[in-house]
């Protein structure tokens, strides 16, 4: 009877201080993948504007082994970094490779994107900040 009281006294401590510690590494694990983006963006090719103070970043956006590629196309300000978002300009089904696409400025408020990908856009914006957009098929 004292054993059984003394693995008790013991052992449930060891116990609760085993399953709490357990359950935290759970928590952190649960946390640290929904907070790990599950996309990626992989630059393909950039033109600033004329003035400087616009980039259209050309990009490859993959989301996993259940998507497909996609190009996509972001006017950035200035020398700022990519946003880890889907594109506030282009987007289309395929690589850029394939998808042929680019853009190139005609002055620091006019974007021309040239792609063969037009008729499998799920965006392709008119007016982006300031930066009116013209497409040409190719």
């Amino acid at each position: 009877m004292g054993l059984r009281k003394s693995v008790l006294i013991v052992g449930l401590p060891c116990v609760a201080v085993l399953a709490l510690l357990l359950s935290w590494r759970f928590i952190v694990f649960v946390a640290v993948l929904l907070m790990s983006p599950l996309c990626g963006n992989e630059i393909v090719r950039e033109a600033v504007a004329p003035d400087g103070t616009r980039r259209a970043v050309v990009f490859q956006r993959d989301c996993g082994a259940t998507t497909g590629f996609s190009t996509q196309i972001a006017v950035v300000w200035g020398s700022g970094n990519l946003p880890d978002a889907p594109a506030n300009v282009f987007i289309a089904d395929g690589h850029p490779d394939r998808t042929k696409t680019d853009a190139r400025w005609l002055n620091s408020a006019t974007l021309v994107i040239g792609t063969n990908a037009l008729a499998d856009a799920y965006k392709a914006e008119r007016h982006v900040n300031g930066v009116s957009v013209t497409y040409e098929r190719r």
